[in-house]
Parts: structure tokens; sequence; C-alpha cells
């Protein structure tokens, strides 16, 4: 079997990814790691004239979010210490926006967290199977 050669792992940025990040890399031999975090978009978000003062907007706090994301991911990134891992933000829906991602890149495998949940939760769906169905390659759930 060959190894993966363009995988992304992921990440919601919580105490877990870190773990996903590390199969990934276990899993990459030479092959590129993409670091992919996506920020739910505010887009259908109505900030009105009289919230948080009146001189918010939507725009701003997306921005103002996406700025904080990647400055975590770097933090994140460099606390793992491998110089091959390529770290990307993106905004959207984040099952269809990994998805994308994943065609765009001609990504082999898409590394992702998920919390073994069941019952309720499982019917309702979640990031990782969102991502499941539809993608363009293989999918690893990893148990965190």
């Amino acid at each position: 079997m060959t190894a993966y050669q363009t995988i992304i792992a992921a990440v919601d940025l919580g105490d877990d990814s870190r773990r996903v990040i590390q199969r990934a890399l276990e899993l990459a031999g030479q092959g590129n790691i993409h670091v992919l975090h996506v920020v739910e978009s505010f887009e259908n978000l109505y900030v009105g004239d009289d919230w948080f003062g009146g001189g918010l907007n939507a725009l701003e706090l997306q921005q103002s979010v996406e700025q904080q994301r990647k400055e975590q991911l770097a933090t994140l990134v460099g606390d793992v210490g491998n110089d091959r891992l390529k770290m990307v933000v993106h905004s959207g829906s984040p099952a269809a926006e990994i998805r994308a991602y994943a065609a765009e890149v001609d990504a082999d495998l898409i590394v992702v967290g998920t919390h073994g949940r069941h019952g309720l939760e499982l019917l309702l769906g979640s990031i990782s199977n969102g991502v499941l169905h539809g993608t363009p390659c293989d999918v690893l759930a990893v148990k965190v």
C-alpha cells in the first residue's frame, strides 16, 4: 500500500486537535499535510443598529474571528513542530468547506476527530458525518 500523498487534518482547535494532526502525520509518509480549520460563516447573522453599540457589523465580526482562529492554528501547528504542515483557515459550513478543499487540493485522505456519539446526536449528524458523505477521498475518523 502506498502512503497518502495529500492529507487534510480538519481540526476544530479544541483540546483534541493535536491528536488529529499526529494521526495525519503518522499516515503521511513524505506527503503533504494541510491543517484546515473552518470558521462558521456569519453571513446569516443579523447585527442590528443597536447591537454592540451600533459600531460592529457581521463582516467585521467574521474577520475578527477568522484572525483569532489563524493565530490559534499557528500556535497549534507551532506546538506540533513539523515544517510539513500547511495551515489553512476557511469560512462557511464546515463539512461543505472541508469537502470542497479536499477536491481543490486533490486530497487522498481527510482526517477528522469524532467523539463517537450515538443516539439522538448521531441522528442529528455531525461535521465528521457530513464530511464522510460526498467526499472525493478516504476519510479517517479519529476517536477523540
